[in-house]
């Protein structure tokens, strides 16, 4: 009887051990450095940054050429996460293009970038490092999956399904069917 008594105690422990175990790691944020052209230009960005919010990212807003921006502290990165949002970016501010990579390659830190048809050479070079070749500047990518925006007339433009056959390589149509 006794034997059963301490076999259910150890139980109990070990459930309220998992429990707070599982609250704990619920809880834990992720802490992530927003970078910007313009702190101003967080406003455009609002939507996705609530959706940040909300699935528990601690976000910290800095314009990228600021000179304190710094990615860790006594070898301790200081956020699990960096989002680049200044595509035509041609100095990074506090920290070189090396502290980027540094960053995905030693910390494991997770890196997102928005580019545009202009990107500065900054980003170009941090984009290089990764393996991936960007088009020449003024080159435009479109999505054809959704809607493509028309900018000579200002309106959206709804892409049917069955018009997306298109391949285009350098800016030149090459078949209009695959």
């Amino acid at each position: 009887m006794m034997e059963r008594r301490q076999r259910c105690k150890n139980i109990v422990t070990r459930i309220l051990f998992l429990l707070q175990l599982v609250i704990f790691i619920h809880s834990v944020k992720s802490k992530t450095l927003v970078l910007l052209d313009e702190l101003e230009a967080k406003g455009k960005y609002s939507n996705f940054f609530n959706t940040l919010s909300k699935r528990r990212h601690e976000l910290e807003f800095k314009a990228i050429t600021d000179e304190t921006n710094a990615l860790e502290m006594y070898g301790k990165p200081m956020y699990d996460n960096v989002i680049i949002l200044a595509p035509e970016v041609e100095d990074f501010g506090g920290f070189e293009l090396s502290d980027l990579e540094y960053f995905t390659n030693k910390h494991g830190g997770n890196i997102l970038v928005g580019l545009n048809k202009n990107t500065g050479n900054a980003m170009r070079q941090f984009i290089k490092t990764l393996g991936i070749k960007l088009p020449k500047k003024g080159v435009e990518v479109m999505d054809h999956f959704s809607f493509q925006y028309d900018t000579k007339k200002t309106e959206e433009i709804e892409v049917e399904r069955a018009d997306l056959h298109t391949v285009v390589h350098g800016g030149k149509l090459i078949s209009d069917e695959i």
